[in-house]
């Protein structure tokens, strides 16, 4: 896979570690809960470097990102 590839499917684990961690609708969460659980889906197949996944997170807390950032360092679906 080249790096587009590879972010692609980091955003795609990051959406299905987001989706698990929303066990209510005002649910939050942390980077370490979201990252181990991305990693929980990707490993052993896909190595998920924490670079690569600071990469997406950013993006997916954009005005048109999966993901709302609150304060004291926690996440949310939008």
């Amino acid at each position: 896979m080249h790096r587009g590839q590879d972010l692609e499917v980091i955003t795609q684990l990051l959406a299905l570690a987001a989706i698990e961690l929303t066990i209510s609708p005002a649910a939050t969460f942390t980077e370490a809960q979201l990252l181990h659980a991305a990693r929980a889906y990707a490993e052993p197949e896909i190595r998920l470097e924490e670079l690569d996944f600071g990469i997406v997170l950013a993006f997916s807390c954009s005005a048109t990102g999966l993901l709302q950032k609150h304060a004291g360092g926690r996440y949310s679906l939008r």
